[in-house]
């Protein structure tokens, strides 16, 4: 099996789905897959304002004059380079994409509720967002972030060093780059074990990729070997005094030594600039500079920091160590230009990949290729683009028919692999200048109807909010509207529909309607003033020339200035898989995904269901529009965005909670079902419960009935469950509709402005038998911070909190409440709390409790009753999950009341122990426990409380907000012993004078 060709069904179903074309005209060979996947890759229903128009030509033709391409390699999102990727590609005009080890499952998330996978889907669509402004393509290996790792070898342990090096060679195989870059160098100054294997991946591929023996199954599926010619690694940011570095994943200072692992050398010193990357030039087409736009990219990925700022204008520039070069002899340059110094770049130098034999014609055909861009190049004009449109169009033809030699010809596979790879990107690029060069537009979205001609108020035209999910067996009806923006007049060939995955969606067009009655005779052809009436405006915006045509014909010529729509009508395959990722994992203790489709390896996503395609032809020459079929949807303060299409389960069945605990002295479980329909239309069917042996449901089964889709319908069942033990149970939910069983969980995950992606979950809940005891009737306020499911699993031992406004914060009543729980990261989050503060401490003193989860510096300004640090740095986070856990007071009263809590209650915790240790505290504070990483100084700020007036403040390290969610049951232990604090029986000895005696 060839790799990627497998997705040729994809795009050979455009002989099937032509159903608006010309049969006498001339089809194009349909596209290479890899055109189509840079599609799906780019799934925004219309380019960024400097991708279209004279400023979109610009960078085309700055692309089509150079074969430079790159590739960067670091570990997460948001880990990149920005300014340098966006020079790069938009300044220099190279190709470049840019491979992310994980999707930043282990990250913080102040935007959704979303954590672990979740998040990972939501961070994945954050950066295609993001590499939309830098202008690169993005790719993943199948690990998984587990969490802040201090070390390499200890990344390794969890994702195996085979597993991310190979995933890495076939992306350079698949992306074939002249230089490889990383925003690190795989040493301790990079200041995480995840950012370290980054730095050594990026120099071990250098060789690994271009070695057929080196993973020979992807060699076998169709790859061919790669050498990149240069690899560079940033120089770092990390503090060197003297012959020492500061590693911040470890608070402590290093050795200075720099590792070349391609060479195995090492440098006692910080390895120096050989390129420096001016990513504060200016682009005058953009109004901005590279840098500007970089950091435009960055603020899509607000789910780490709620959005960053634009920087002025300015120098910002990036330096780069050069670590290995196949360009110019053994010695390496001190200094270089740029990335591609030494490199032949040109057109015509893609016939240096081809045996000599082969490339004096080759290279004959690349010089007229060239000749076509230049002509391009000169004749462009910002204000009539399609000067150029003639020389693209020329080029295009010669390239295809080169392309086609080449195949022809007697070459070495892996010659003609390599030339027939560089010119299809060429061929895509030309495709796509030519299209800005005529301002050509395509944009496909579902509609209930045909459009037709309308007026159109200041308000813009109507759009109506569609469903963004269709399911097996819908027909539903897809309007492509194609515009000719420019000065010159085109003729459309033929308007498609194109499934991803094959399969037949009976693409048609509706019948034609049936002929209105004659309206009645008119008595007059004027208005009672005798003035004949208005005629009603067709253009589609003030002052446009865009007119839409009264009677579309969407085949034949389309004249310039002129719009056009057709509208086709499809039914999906009763077999059509739902949308969803193609990776997986049975759960968090395995850090790394299994792959569903290994077809879509290393990509984002799996490909969007549905695409419009149309051809055209410009001066003899055909071309296409391409683009992902949309759903308009509307968010307040917005308006209407387009969103991709979603193929979704008829019936999607939610369980609340996922995982938690029972307390064993309980013997019933209340049990949340929710039911959420995609029918469009009514829909019943049955629910019932799979549960453990004895146990029993009240009901024993349900109906549900949904109206409308996207409508949910909540079910609540009582089990009773008998001989509960301290083990662990499943209870799935199964949905039974039209014939079918449903047992999965269907999510869209997002925020406006980030297209939402589906998530599945099983509809399981994984219910955990747990000795714990908490105060009776107790009141509990609970301050979110940047998010946690904290909450929702207090439910779970008796505990209702009530969420605190920054109203109730300010001015509420709070000592109504036994005690107040403070979410992670509150002081940054919430800046109410911070001028509330004062009052939160009158509420302990007047005998409250606060329970802080963990802060990061912003807390670190006297916030807290007494004398804490938290720098908030990774040099006081312990992140080995199973690190011992020391009981420093055990027989405390937080400690035994009114759960006993044992080391063993430390025991499965799940990614980390915790974030925000305390650097230092004052002698007010008991400190409970202490814990620390291997060759960590010991950490005993992990949970600490002190007594305040009448009541007491406790604040946590340890990642509560992680392991409640997932139901490990010695957190729920001590955080009822602390929620309890104000109602604990407590001994002769317990002020904070005699309570510190013990530490």
């Amino acid at each position: 099996m060839v790799k990627r060709t497998v997705l040729q069904p994809i795009y050979a179903a455009l002989a099937v789905c032509a159903v608006l074309a010309v049969p006498a005209m001339a089809r194009p060979q349909a596209q290479h897959d890899a055109e189509e996947l840079h599609i799906q890759q780019n799934a925004f229903a219309t380019p960024l304002p400097f991708d279209r128009g004279a400023a979109g030509l610009a960078q085309s033709l700055r692309k089509l004059s150079t074969r430079a391409t790159l590739l960067q390699i670091n570990a997460h999102p948001d880990d990149e380079d920005g300014a340098s990727l966006a020079y790069v590609s938009r300044g220099l005009g190279a190709t470049v994409s840019l491979l992310s080890l994980n999707r930043g499952e282990g990250g913080q998330n102040v935007m959704t509720p979303e954590f672990w996978d979740g998040l990972g889907i939501l961070r994945t669509q954050e950066h295609l967002t993001a590499n939309h402004y830098y202008g690169v393509n993005l790719y993943y290996t199948r690990v998984a972030d587990f969490g802040f790792s201090k070390t390499r070898e200890e990344t390794l342990r969890q994702w195996g060093h085979e597993r991310v090096l190979g995933d890495a060679v076939r992306v350079v195989r698949e992306t074939r780059p002249m230089v490889i870059t990383s925003v690190f160098s795989g040493n301790s100054s990079d200041g995480h074990g995840h950012h370290q294997t980054a730095g050594v991946t990026a120099q071990e591929v250098y060789n690994a990729a271009g070695d057929p023996k080196m993973f020979p199954e992807q060699i076998k599926e169709g790859l061919q070997p790669w050498s990149p010619l240069k690899v560079y690694a940033r120089s770092p940011f990390a503090r060197a005094t003297g012959k020492t570095v500061y590693d911040y994943a470890t608070g402590k200072t290093e050795p200075l030594l720099y590792r070349n692992y391609i060479t195995g050398e090492t440098m006692d010193f910080v390895p120096p600039a050989t390129v420096t990357v001016p990513g504060g030039t200016y682009n005058a087409l953009f109004g901005e500079s590279y840098a500007q736009i970089s950091r435009e990219g960055l603020n899509q990925q607000k789910s780490q920091n709620g959005g960053v700022a634009t920087p002025p204008p300015g120098r910002a520039d990036a330096s780069y160590h050069l670590y290995a070069s196949r360009v110019g002899g053994s010695r390496l340059p001190q200094q270089e230009d740029n990335f591609f110094a030494g490199i032949d770049t040109s057109l015509p130098a893609i016939a240096s990949v081809l045996p000599t034999a082969a490339q004096g014609s080759a290279r004959t055909q690349l010089v007229a290729i060239d000749a076509q861009v230049r002509e391009a190049n000169a004749r462009f004009d910002a204000n009539d683009p399609s000067k150029s449109a003639l020389a693209l169009a020329k080029g295009l033809d010669l390239t295809r028919a080169l392309i086609a030699d080449l195949r022809k010809a007697k070459l070495p596979e892996e010659a003609r692999y390599n030339a027939i790879f560089e010119l299809e990107t060429k061929e895509r690029q030309f495709n796509q200048a030519l299209a800005q060069s005529l301002g050509m537009s395509m944009v496909a979205t579902v509609q209930a109807g045909p459009s037709g001609p309308q007026q159109i108020g200041p308000g813009g035209p109507p759009q109506p909010v569609i469903s963004q999910t269709v399911v097996a067996g819908e027909n539903f009806g897809v309007n492509i509207h194609v515009a000719d923006q420019g000065l010159t007049p085109v003729a459309v060939d033929a308007i498609t529909l194109v499934p991803s995955f094959g399969g037949d969606w009976k693409v048609r067009t509706p019948p034609p309607p049936l002929a209105p009655a004659p309206p009645p005779p008119a008595a007059s052809a004027t208005t009672t003033g005798g003035e004949a009436p208005p005629v009603a405006s067709t253009a589609e915006g003030r002052g446009s020339r865009l007119a839409a045509a009264p009677t579309p014909p969407p085949i034949g010529p389309l004249a310039a200035g002129v719009a056009t729509d057709a509208f086709l009508l499809a039914t999906v395959p009763a077999d059509a898989a739902p949308t969803a990722p193609y990776f997986s994992r049975p759960s968090l203790e395995q850090s790394f995904y299994d792959i569903k489709d290994p077809r879509f390896l290393t990509l984002p996503t799996e490909p969007y269901p549905l695409s419009a395609q149309v051809n055209y032809t410009f001066a003899g020459t055909h071309a296409t529009l391409t683009g992902v079929v949309q759903t308009p949807h509307r968010y307040n303060g917005l308006g209407v965005l387009q969103e991709p299409l979603l193929v979704a389960p008829a019936i999607s069945v939610s369980v609340s909670p996922a995982s938690g605990i029972l307390p064993l002295t309980n013997t019933a479980l209340p049990l949340q079902i929710t039911i959420h329909s995609s029918v469009k239309g009514p829909a019943s069917g049955t629910l019932k419960l799979e549960l453990p042996k004895g146990w029993t449901s009240e009901p024993a089964s349900a109906t549900f009935k949904t109206m409308r889709d996207n409508e949910d319908v909540v079910l609540r069942f009582r089990v009773t469950t008998p001989g509960l033990a301290t083990q662990t149970y499943p209870i799935t939910a199964v949905a039974e509709y039209n014939g079918k069983q449903y047992t999965q969980g269907f999510t869209t995950i997002g925020y406006p402005g980030i297209r939402p992606y589906p998530r599945y979950a099983p509809s399981t809940s994984r219910i955990t038998g747990v000795d714990v005891k908490v105060a009776q009737a107790l009141k509990v306020g609970y301050v979110m911070g940047s998010g946690d499911e904290v909450p929702d699993s207090l439910h779970e031992i008796g505990v209702d909190p009530v969420m605190l406004s920054d109203t109730d914060l300010q001015r509420g009543d709070l000592n109504s409440y036994d005690a107040i729980i403070l979410g992670v990261r509150t002081y940054t989050a919430r800046p109410a709390i911070r001028a509330a503060n004062s009052r939160l401490l009158d509420y302990v003193k007047a005998g409250g409790v606060v329970i802080s989860q963990y802060q990061d510096a912003t807390y670190d300004h006297d916030y807290a009753p007494f004398p804490i640090s938290v720098p908030g740095d990774q040099g006081h986070t312990v992140v080995e999950e199973d690190a011992k856990v020391t009981l420093l007071h055990a027989d405390d009263p937080v400690m035994t009341w009114p759960n006993k809590i044992v080391p063993a209650d430390f025991d499965n915790w799940v990614e980390e122990r915790g974030h925000g240790f305390p650097k230092s505290f004052g002698p007010e504070w008991t400190a409970l426990t202490e814990v620390h990483d291997t060759g960590q100084d010991p950490q005993k700020g992990g949970l600490l409380y002190a007594q305040y007036g009448k009541g007491y403040y406790a604040y946590l390290a340890y990642a509560f907000f992680r392991e409640m969610p997932e139901g490990v049951p010695g957190s729920f232990r001590i955080m009822a012993n602390l929620l309890s604090l104000g109602k604990n029986p407590k001994p002769s000895c317990w002020t904070p004078a005699c309570a510190n005696t013990r530490q």
